[in-house]
């Protein structure tokens, strides 16, 4: 009876454990699916599909990585280092000498897998990615959506906040009038902060929305306004110059 009521109480306390976990976990996510849910038997329906459409051969497949689970199950931990050790020579013996680390065929030239295997690891990949892609395009758009809530919360503004000030300069880069970043793979502008302001007192504040060219112009010159004026001083003068000589030297 002692073992009986020992046993209830702890499955009991699990069960709270995992009540309690669940109540925590936002029901508006798109990774957590509760049991019993419509996702979750849409979920199951897709993944009863995928099995299907993929015949014998998963199953065999299914039943052989479930046999080695269970002789990995009955192995001590001195079998496991062993059977380990084993794996590693064999490997290691296949690569010496260019043979499949798969198989064990003659590897194709300057690979680790025969032309056989390759194949047929390329074709499941294909029948992943098949099966996966629409749920990997909803996870790649979820992620950009959060990349971008989370830039916004980094400099304490909002998606709204950050369009009024875009508005505000008129659509582009509050320095050359950009509308993008100017840099090659990215075309979102940068929110451009005071440094030395966040290191002397610890207070971010956003100065402005600024392309990849200006905003990397001015962590060079280290925001120095001294700096930027002998730039622009320089530059003035080197074009007085040039404009003299082809006063003299006509082109």
């Amino acid at each position: 009876m002692s073992e009986q009521r020992t046993l209830f109480d702890r499955v009991g306390r699990d069960t709270r454990k995992i009540r309690t976990t669940s109540r925590r976990r936002s029901t508006d996510s798109e990774k957590y699916r509760p049991r019993g849910s419509e996702a979750y038997a849409r979920k199951l329906a897709a993944n009863r599909r995928w099995r299907a459409s993929q015949g014998e051969e998963f199953a065999e497949r299914r039943r052989r990585i479930e046999r080695n689970r269970h002789k990995k199950r009955q192995r001590n931990p001195e079998q496991r280092a062993a059977h380990a050790q084993r794996m590693h020579e064999l490997k290691e013996y296949r690569r010496s000498h260019n043979l499949c680390t798969y198989c064990g065929k003659p590897a194709t030239e300057g690979r680790r897998l025969c032309q056989e295997c390759r194949d047929r690891i390329n074709a499941n990949n294909a029948k992943i990615r098949e099966a996966g892609g629409e749920r990997h395009a909803k996870r790649v758009a979820y992620g950009r959506k959060k990349s971008k809530e989370r830039k916004y919360k980094r400099f304490g503004m909002t998606r709204e906040s950050y369009k009024a000030m875009l508005a505000v300069q008129g659509g582009g880069c509050a320095i050359c009038g950009r509308v993008h970043s100017g840099h090659k793979g990215h075309k979102r502008l940068h929110i451009d902060h005071d440094h030395k302001v966040q290191e002397t007192y610890g207070i971010l504040v956003v100065r402005g929305i600024l392309c990849s060219r200006c905003n990397t112009t001015l962590g060079l010159l280290q925001d120095d306004p001294a700096t930027l004026r002998k730039a622009a001083e320089y530059l003035e003068a080197a074009q007085r110059r040039f404009e003299e000589l082809l006063c003299h030297y006509p082109v």
